[in-house]
C-alpha cells in the first residue's frame, strides 16, 4: 500500500491548529509543514519567526492556550528588563545602553 503524503501551508494561531488536529488524525510523519515566514522580524537583534514559533510551541503542546500563542507560563519580564534598559525592540541590532547607565565588571581574582 501507498503511503498518503500531505503537504501543508500553515502559519499562526489557526495553521497551528488545525495541524494539531490532522497529527491526531493521520501519521505525523506523513506531514510536510511549509511554514510562513513573511511576518520574521528582529528584536533586540534576535532573529523571530512568529508563526513557526505559534505551530511548533503548539504541536509541542507548549502553546498557551488563552492566548494562542507564545508559551504557556511565559512572563514576559526579559523583554520588558530590556526595554526598560533603553533598548528599541525593532532596531536593527540592540541598541546600546548609554555608558552613564552601565555597570561596570570587575574581573574575578585568579583564585
Amino acid at each position: 500500500m501507498t503511503r498518503r503524503r500531505i503537504t501543508v501551508l500553515a502559519g499562526g494561531v489557526g495553521g497551528a491548529r488545525f495541524l494539531r488536529g490532522l497529527s491526531r488524525r493521520t501519521d505525523p510523519a506523513d506531514v510536510t509543514v511549509i511554514g510562513n515566514t513573511g511576518d520574521d522580524e528582529e528584536f533586540f537583534g534576535l532573529h523571530v519567526s512568529p508563526d513557526l514559533d505559534t505551530v511548533l510551541y503548539t504541536l509541542a503542546g507548549r502553546a498557551d492556550p488563552v492566548r494562542g500563542w507564545g508559551v504557556k507560563g511565559e512572563t514576559l519580564q526579559n523583554r520588558f528588563g530590556v526595554t526598560a534598559m533603553g533598548s528599541r525592540p525593532n532596531a536593527p541590532t540592540a541598541t546600546p545602553i548609554p555608558s552613564a547607565s552601565r555597570t561596570t565588571l570587575e574581573p574575578m581574582a585568579a583564585g
